[in-house]
């Protein structure tokens, strides 16, 4: 695992060192952060595996949900003068309660 320079540049002193060219068809494949696995043995093994250890993500600004994510309607807690947060988001909100 580690960022796509990294990535290169080690592809790039295995091929020179064992002199197996081939692998430097996987440079253009590179890009962001990235990780390798090789094995000969079961992908699917290999694969049930990596997803016992797979965790999520923290959400950052700009990113998109590559699921649908739904608000029910309801009363959320929120203080009232959280309602920018909302409002920012284009999800209209009623004051009920003294909550959002």
């Amino acid at each position: 695992m580690g960022k796509s320079t990294m990535m290169k540049r080690s592809i790039r002193m295995h091929a020179e060192m064992t002199g197996n060219q081939a692998f430097l068809n996987l440079i253009p494949l590179l890009q962001e952060d990235v990780g390798l696995m090789f094995t000969k043995g079961d992908l699917k093994q290999v694969n049930e595996e990596v997803a016992k250890y797979k965790v999520g993500a923290p959400v950052r600004v700009g990113l998109v949900a590559p699921i649908d994510v739904v608000v029910p309607p309801g009363n959320t807690g929120l203080d009232p003068s959280q309602t920018s947060f909302s409002q920012v988001l284009n999800i209209p909100t009623r004051i009920n309660k003294g909550t959002v």
